[in-house]
Order: structure tokens, then sequence, then C-alpha cells
């Protein structure tokens, strides 16, 4: 459908154009410039997963610890942007992708997806009551070993984790005497 006079608003209908006596350029139209997003840089293998990693931090321990990881720099060919433009000559220094401190780094997909799962893994089950206790435990009875303390029945029964109820845990509160305030007073 054309915009014509007839399908405007009718409080625009015959409304003049302004024009800025102070426009520089009347005649064109204000865009901005489309500056590359250095960062979005996609790999041409899809079995491949990205990571910039700083090669500076530490003196170079950082890339040290992603390489002994199974990380590898990058080379140009095998990336590129998602419009399918080629990396930036500036961003190559010795065949290697470059953003200040920063170098772009790959390993397998399926190692790196693991590893991400295992980090989930491990911070769902650090939120689990159970195994904090479970952890409590093992924590407690290592402090005991290395004290040199017998762990005897009578001090274990003296010694233990604290692990609230589900309900305390619900509730906000605590039934440890020592405590006595919610948890969410402290």
């Amino acid at each position: 459908m054309a915009i014509t006079s007839d399908n405007l608003p009718s409080n625009l209908r015959g409304a003049p154009v302004r024009m800025d006596p102070n426009d520089p350029y009347p005649s064109v139209t204000a865009r901005p410039l489309q500056m590359p997003d250095f960062v979005d840089i996609k790999p041409k293998n899809p079995q491949i997963a990205l990571r910039w990693c700083n090669r500076v931090a530490g003196e170079g321990q950082r890339l040290d610890q992603v390489t002994y990881a199974g990380f590898v720099p990058v080379k140009p060919d095998e990336v590129s942007y998602p419009n399918g433009k080629p990396i930036p000559s500036s961003l190559i220094k010795n065949g290697q992708i470059h953003l200040g401190d920063l170098i772009l780094m790959k390993i397998d997909k399926s190692m790196y997806d693991g590893a991400l799962k295992y980090n989930w893994e491990r911070a769902v089950d650090r939120m689990s009551p159970k195994s904090n206790q479970r952890q409590g435990k093992a924590d407690l009875a290592n402090a005991l070993k290395e004290s040199g303390v017998r762990q005897t029945p009578d001090l274990l029964k003296k010694l233990s984790t604290f692990q609230p109820t589900d309900a305390e845990i619900e509730a906000g509160e605590t039934s440890s005497p020592s405590a006595g305030k919610p948890l969410n007073s402290r």
C-alpha cells in the first residue's frame, strides 16, 4: 500500500514538512555506519567451539592453562563473521586472531560442551543440602584426622554438621539452638 495523504491519520493530513535550517545535510537520510562486531566470530566447522582467552594475564599463565585444557589458537581461514565476511587483517598477527590482550582459541565442541555440563552439574550439586552435608562430614573427618584427634563414637555425637529440615529451609528458619534467629535475619 502506497503512503498518500489519503491514508495518513487526520491530524497529519496537509501538515507542512518542516526543514531544519541548521541541517548540514538536508537531502541525506540519517543512518548509522555498520561497524563490525569483532567478537561475533563463528567457526566454519560446526564441531568446533570458540573462546576468547586472555593471552597476557598472569604473564601468560592463563593462556598456558587454556592450552593445557585443550584449546589451540584459531587460524583466520577457520572462521568468519556471520555475514560470511573474512576476519580483518588488523586482527591477524602471526597467523592467529588477536583483539588487544585476547586471542581467539578453539576446542572440539564435544569437549567444550562436556566441560560446561560438568561445571553445571557441580553447581547444581553444590546447591543440594544432602551434598553439602556429605561434604561437611568429609571436611570434619579430614580436619580431625589432620589434627590427630581420635574419632570416638562419643566425639562424633558431639561434633556433627548441621542440616536443617526441608520445612525449616522453606520457612527460612532454623531449629539450631545456637542460631536462635531466622536465617534471613542474620
